[in-house]
C-alpha cells in the first residue's frame, strides 16, 4: 500500500460506507547521520551532524503475506530461515545503490549484489519497538538499524524492511521498500535509519 493510499468497501464493490471504513498504510521514515564511531552513537553519547527525515512506501505482497500468516495461523514459524516468520527481534533493514521503482512483486531491493551495493543488518537493540494496549500508539511500530563506519558506504538510494538477515533464495519477505536519495555514507560516518508503519 502506498502512503495515504484508501482502499474503502464501497470503492470495492459499489456498497455505500462511511469513510472511516477504510483502511491506510501510513510510513514515516529517518535518517540520522552522525560523524562519529558507532560505538559512540550507540551509546547514545552523540547527536546527530543531520536528519533526513521523509513519508511513504509500498507494501510488498510477499511481505503483507506474512501479515496475515501471523494472523491465520496457530503457532507460526517464528525461526530465522522460515519465509513466514515474523517481523521481530529477527528483523532487518536494508539499503542499496537503486533507484528503480517500487511494485507491490518486489522480493528484495533492487541494487545489484556485493557489500559496495547493498547492505541489510539486524534490529538494534530494543527494536522492533511497539505499545500494546488500545491506545493509538498500539497501532504503530518502529524498526531501527545502526550502519556502522563499516558499513553500507555507498549512495543510499532505497531501503527496505524484511523479516531475517538470511539472503537465501526464498528465505526472507520484504514488507515494505521505498525509493530516496538519502545521500552517500563513507566510512568516517555512522547512520540509522528508522522506520515507524502506522495502520488506521
Amino acid at each position: 500500500m502506498n502512503e495515504h493510499s484508501q482502499l474503502t468497501e464501497s470503492q470495492a464493490v459499489g456498497a455505500r460506507l462511511p469513510a472511516s471504513d477504510g483502511l491506510k498504510w501510513y510510513a514515516e521514515w529517518e535518517v540520522r547521520k552522525y560523524n562519529r564511531p558507532s560505538a559512540v552513537v550507540l551509546s547514545g553519547q552523540a547527536l546527530p551532524d543531520a536528519v533526513i527525515r521523509g513519508q511513504g512506501n509500498l507494501a510488498m505482497n510477499g511481505g503483507v503475506d506474512v501479515i496475515w500468516k501471523r494472523l491465520i495461523t496457530l503457532k507460526p514459524s517464528t525461526g530465522l530461515a522460515a519465509v513466514t516468520s515474523a517481523f521481530s527481534t529477527k528483523a532487518a533493514l536494508a539499503v542499496g545503490d537503486s533507484s528503480a521503482a517500487s511494485t507491490a512483486s518486489q522480493t528484495d531491493i533492487q541494487a545489484a549484489s556485493g557489500a559496495t551495493h547493498r547492505a541489510r543488518r539486524v534490529m538494534d537493540s530494543s527494536f522492533p519497538s511497539h505499545t500494546t494496549g488500545t491506545s493509538t500508539t498500539s497501532r504503530s511500530a518502529s524498526f531501527q538499524v545502526t550502519f556502522t563506519t563499516a558499513q553500507a558506504n555507498f549512495a543510499w538510494k532505497e531501503w527496505g524492511l524484511f523479516n531475517s538477515t538470511s539472503t537465501g533464495a526464498s528465505a526472507f519477505r520484504m514488507l515494505n521498500r521505498k525509493v530516496a536519495s538519502l545521500g552517500t555514507k563513507t566510512s568516517a560516518a555512522t547512520w540509522q535509519l528508522n522506520i515507524k508503519l502506522t495502520i488506521s
